[in-house]
Order: C-alpha cells, then sequence, then structure tokens
C-alpha cells in the first residue's frame, strides 16, 4: 500500500508541487513549497525518518519512462560495495556525480574515503546546481527549465514532472569490508511552473518583480552565493541591522531593520556546532537551518540584555545570507554615524582613523584566530559567526568576551532535532570594536592616554590574544 501526501501551496506567485510516497522508507508527509527567493522548490519531510542517521543520501532523477523507474533491487538488507555501484549505476536513473565518481564499477565511489566530502559531491545528481539534498534532510529543485524538459516524464504545458530516488545508505565495517544497509524512497513530483521567476528576469527589479517585498527601511538585493546561482536578500541601511538575519525576502515584507548605537561596544565571535550529519557545507544548508540559528541568536541576546541594550546576529560563514564581513559593516557604520563631527572629511577610512586617533574609537584584533574548519572524531564542525552590539562602554572589553563566551556555550540552542547536534563549542572572540564618547571634564590628549593605557594592559586579554596596538602578548590574569 502507499501513502499519498498532497502537499501544501507555494509561498509565492503559485507555484506548487505534488509527492508521492512509497513504502519502503516511509518519511511521512512531505511538503513541497517553491521559494520565490531563490528559485527552487524544497521539499521538506516531518516523518520519524527524517531525524534517523544515515551515513550518505544520494539523489536520482529517472531518465527513463516514469513506469520503468521502479525502487531498485536489492538480494540482501545489507549489501557490499558493488551492490552500491548496481544501484547507483542503474541505467533508468542519472546522477552524473556518482557515475563519474565510480571506476571500477564494482567498488565503491572514491568519495567514500571522507564521508562529508562524498555526501556533497553525490547529494547532487550534476556539477551544475539542479537536484541536490540539504541539511537536515530535505530535497531542492532548482528551477532549470533545459534541465527540467530534459527529465520532464509526461508534465504539462503549465507544471513540471520528475520521478526522484533517494538511496539512504548507513555504512558498517563487517571485519575489514564496508557493508551497508540501503533504503529506497521513489517519488513522482509535479511542480507547477511559476508565472514569473529569477531565471527569465534579469532586470534589476527582478526580485520585486517576482512577488516580494522589503520590510520598512529595507531594499531588495540580488547576489551571487556560494554555488554560483543568484537569491534575493534584502538588506538594511548601515546604521541599522536586519532581524531576523538569515530571513529571506517574502511576498508581505516580514522583517525589521533595528537601529544600531552611536556609541558602542561590538563584538566579532564565532563558535562550532557539531552535528552527527555529514555535508553541513554552505550551499547546503537549508532555510530550517538557517531559521533555527536565528532562533539561537534571539536566545543569545536576551541572555545578554541585563548588559545594556544589547543586538546579536549570526549567520554561517558563505551561506545565502552572510552579506557582509562584521568588520567592514561596523567601520562602514561608524564612519556614517560620525561624519558630521570634525574628522577628516567624507572617507570612510579617514573618518574611522580620525575617529581612532582622536581616542573616540579603539578596536582590538586577535591575531590568532580563524574560523576552524577541524573535524573532531565521529561529527562533523560547523563554524558559525556572530557580532554582539551593546551600549555598555564602560565594562572592560575582557569582561564583555567572557560574559559572551559563558552565555553562547550555556544557552539552549534551538536546532531541530533533524539537525543532530551534539553540542556547542569553542566560543572564541575575534575582535572588539568601541566608540565612546569623551567625558565633559577629559581633554582629548588625556582621552588618547588613558586608552592607549587601557589597550596596552587590560584590552582582550584572553589567554593568548595578542594587543593590535602593541606587540606584547596577553596572559591569563593580566
Amino acid at each position: 500500500m502507499r501513502a499519498v501526501a498532497v502537499l501544501l501551496a507555494a509561498l509565492a506567485v503559485g507555484a506548487h508541487g505534488s509527492w508521492e510516497i512509497p513504502e519502503d522508507l516511509a518519511l511521512g508527509s512531505a511538503n513541497v513549497v517553491y521559494k520565490a527567493f531563490k528559485d527552487e522548490w524544497m521539499v521538506t519531510f516531518d516523518g520519524p525518518h527524517a531525524a534517523e542517521t544515515f551515513t550518505y543520501v544520494i539523489p536520482q532523477v529517472c531518465r527513463a519512462e516514469a513506469s520503468s523507474c521502479g525502487i531498485g533491487q536489492i538480494s540482501f538488507a545489507h549489501v557490499a560495495c558493488g551492490s552500491v555501484a548496481d544501484l547507483l549505476l542503474d541505467a533508468s536513473w542519472f546522477n552524473e556525480n556518482a557515475a563519474a565518481d565510480i571506476d571500477p564499477v564494482t567498488t565503491c565511489p572514491r568519495s567514500f574515503q571522507d564521508a562529508t566530502d562524498a555526501q556533497v559531491l553525490l547529494g547532487s545528481v550534476m556539477p551544475e546546481t539542479f537536484v541536490y539534498v540539504t541539511v537536515p534532510l530535505s530535497l531542492s529543485i532548482r528551477n532549470n527549465e533545459t534541465l527540467l524538459a530534459r527529465f520532464d516524464r509526461g508534465g504539462t504545458a503549465h507544471e513540471w514532472s520528475l520521478t526522484v530516488r533517494l538511496l539512504f545508505l548507513t555504512e558498517m565495517l563487517l571485519g575489514t569490508e564496508r557493508i551497508f544497509t540501503v533504503r529506497r524512497y521513489v517519488a513522482h513530483v509535479a511542480l507547477s511552473k511559476p508565472d514569473a521567476s529569477l531565471a527569465t528576469l534579469s532586470v534589476q527589479s527582478a526580485c520585486a518583480a517576482v512577488g516580494l517585498r522589503a520590510p520598512l527601511d529595507a531594499q531588495l538585493k540580488m547576489r551571487t552565493v556560494a554555488d554560483g546561482s543568484r537569491v534575493c536578500v534584502w538588506v538594511c541601511r548601515v546604521d541599522a541591522m536586519r532581524t531576523p538575519w538569515n530571513s529571506a525576502p517574502s511576498p508581505w515584507g516580514e522583517g525589521q531593520c533595528r537601529p544600531l548605537p552611536k556609541y558602542f561596544t561590538a563584538l566579532e565571535f564565532a563558535f562550532i556546532v557539531d552535528t552527527n550529519l555529514q555535508g553541513v557545507v554552505p550551499s547546503r544548508v537549508s532555510q530550517a537551518f538557517l531559521d533555527s540559528l536565528d532562533g539561537f541568536g534571539a536566545r543569545i541576546e536576551a541572555s545578554l540584555q541585563k548588559y545594556e541594550t544589547s543586538l546579536v546576529a549570526v549567520t554561517m560563514p558563505g551561506s545565502d545570507f552572510d552579506t557582509t564581513p562584521w568588520r567592514e559593516w561596523l567601520h562602514e557604520f561608524i564612519a556614517f554615524s560620525h561624519r558630521h563631527e570634525n574628522v577628516l572629511g567624507n572617507n570612510s577610512t579617514l573618518v574611522v582613523e580620525a575617529l581612532r586617533e582622536l581616542g573616540y574609537y579603539t578596536e582590538t584584533i586577535n591575531p590568532d584566530f580563524a574560523y576552524p574548519s577541524l573535524r573532531r572524531y565521529s561529527v562533523q564542525d560547523v563554524t558559525i559567526k556572530g557580532v554582539w552590539f551593546t551600549r555598555d562602554v564602560t565594562t572592560s572589553t575582557r569582561a564583555l568576551s567572557k560574559i559572551l563566551q559563558t552565555t553562547v556555550a550555556s544557552v539552549p540552542h534551538t536546532f531541530p532535532s533533524a539537525m543532530q547536534v551534539q553540542r556547542i563549542a569553542q566560543v572564541d572572540v575575534a575582535a572588539a570594536h568601541r566608540v565612546a564618547p569623551l567625558f565633559s571634564n577629559q581633554t582629548e590628549v588625556e582621552v588618547r592616554m588613558q586608552r592607549g593605557a587601557i589597550v596596552t594592559l587590560e584590552f582582550l586579554c584572553l589567554g593568548g590574544l595578542v594587543v593590535a596596538a602593541g606587540v606584547r602578548r596577553c596572559r591569563d590574569g593580566a
């Protein structure tokens, strides 16, 4: 008996889809939504198997008659590399990346030597972005008319019809031999053609033309992301923080631009998310994961509110919504908000340097900081970057850094169970920025001398950080 899920309508421009579920792997009901901001359909699952751990999830698209694209036969519950190769090279099914990765045909794909690299490569049906797996478990189908027409199986003038198979492989060792448990899932997808899409529009206002709106005081912008595709984002003025930071533009203009304080302390930071999933790279994370990042950032912000007004943003480096380097944004904001003061002209760099010379602005960089890429044990490390703004300009940045590190490490995370997050680890401060007003009873020279002493003796002495203004290395307790 086969269960059939009737799916949701699209977010915008009337596109929708349907998904038929066979019984081999019961992923429960599925939802297909057309994402106008990215010009693709996203398929998500809500069954209990969606949160299971698989070593690999490999998609294939039917290239024969739909009736010939069956679930595939396997002789035993556990199979060796030869049987895995047979499934991946099945003449009725297409995955160009997998076919190029198997040589000779009786062996496992070469990329299986590294599970994360293998999931990134084999999780897409071809080098070009078309049908690919995202995490937590979901399937994305890019609106590429040429490729959709090539693999269309019985569609109409108003919709595409694809048949897709997902192979779920769980690896284990039997002595020295690699053995795999194989689960299969075949689906027939009907995708209504959108009235307008980014693929058919080349004008500057393409994002608005597909029905998207920016929130108040924001504007729509098209940018090229990690996989080379174009996506629509919304951005605030330089003196405001986009909230939620990782939210996509919608037809209703959801979101807000929250103003930044003129005088502030800002800490750039990063932390590690340990997950059991493989292939968690910027181009393969789903919107559900990015939304959960916003939820986690909101919890961090709420916990930091007792340290003056706080604003927090977090994102995944290289993801669709990693729209600006924090330091570049901070310098542009400082120059913008102090542009009318008695400093050197309107050039952003000159303004920042003048404020630094006058003692208004101090900046400390951790030269030992780098976004970590280490994978530990059986988990994958996912790096997340963040920035914290606070109106507190009197507490030492060393103390604020320790407060931030403790808060990020202790706040309960909001990641979905399907993300299989184990813990939050390695919270590091990358840089501290402070813009503070002159005190009424101090001269500019006195302030420069006082802040120079602070930078030399106190700023960011966090066990191994090197102070930017000098050459000495801070020690614990300095």
